[in-house]
């Protein structure tokens, strides 16, 4: 009698690492962290509380710790140059009206500019790769959930350097010590690059390596489809930005 072997070929199975491991993987190891966020459940949505609890809690911690006085100067810093005095008082006075509620309204308008912002980025990679890839937009925004991961170190950062101060009345834009500003620049707030620069920053440039291994290990993008899918909006911000402060 004459036996026949047979061998099946195992499918690779997807294998999801703990939440606090994939959390570290898509800080340090990209590729491997986002690699299988698509094929997930709802774990992103812990990672988009996370980052939004981290970020209104230190956020709160700051604004609660300044001064009316202080918060109204620092304000009127981050306003354009452009404003005549009789603007000029109006927004300080604007300003003032609303300085002892800031604290309180500054979590929820952390929660919605970063539940707008994961949903937007979101539906562009929805839009730039839906032919490519046939990622619904739940699973985009998935990917975009956990590419935030960096605002988490950026804001552990801020709380670190507000222990350290010694006083509460620290300039607003602690939140961008990392910043091309901040780290080379040193432009004040009277320049007009200074909002530009400032915006510019280490944690940025972190975020969109997240993306762009994610693109290439998840959705299987060539580098070079990456790298053109991240850099036109990136462009078109920034570049537009620069733009308008050149000609204006």
């Amino acid at each position: 009698m004459e036996h026949k072997m047979t061998t099946t070929t195992a499918q690779p199975q997807i294998t999801n690492p703990s939440f606090f491991a994939q959390f570290f993987q898509v800080l340090f190891q990209p590729k491997a962290g986002m690699a299988t966020v698509p094929q997930q459940g709802n774990r992103h949505w812990l990672a988009l509380l996370l980052t939004i609890a981290i970020t209104s809690t230190v956020s709160w911690f700051m604004f609660s710790g300044m001064s009316p006085e202080w918060l109204v100067e620092q304000q009127m810093l981050q306003m354009s140059n452009d404003l005549s005095p009789a603007e000029q008082e109006q927004t300080r006075a604007l300003f003032a009206q609303s300085a002892g509620s800031t604290a309180m309204l500054s979590p929820i308008f952390v929660a919605i500019g970063t539940l707008l912002f994961t949903a937007l980025l979101a539906l562009y990679l929805l839009l730039t790769g839906r032919v490519n890839t046939g990622f619904k937009y739940n699973q985009w925004f998935a990917f975009a959930s956990w590419s935030q991961l960096p605002t988490i170190v950026c804001m552990l950062g801020t709380a670190i350097l507000l222990a350290l101060a010694d006083t509460t009345n620290v300039p607003m834009n602690l939140m961008n010590f990392a910043s091309l500003n901040q780290l080379i620049l040193g432009l004040t707030p009277t320049s007009a690059w200074y909002r530009l620069t400032d915006a510019l920053s280490l944690f940025l440039v972190w975020q969109l390596w997240v993306l762009h291994a994610g693109l290439t290990s998840a959705a299987g993008y060539s580098s070079q489809r990456a790298t053109l899918v991240l850099a036109i909006p990136t462009a078109l911000i920034f570049g537009g930005w620069a733009l308008a402060i050149a000609l204006g």
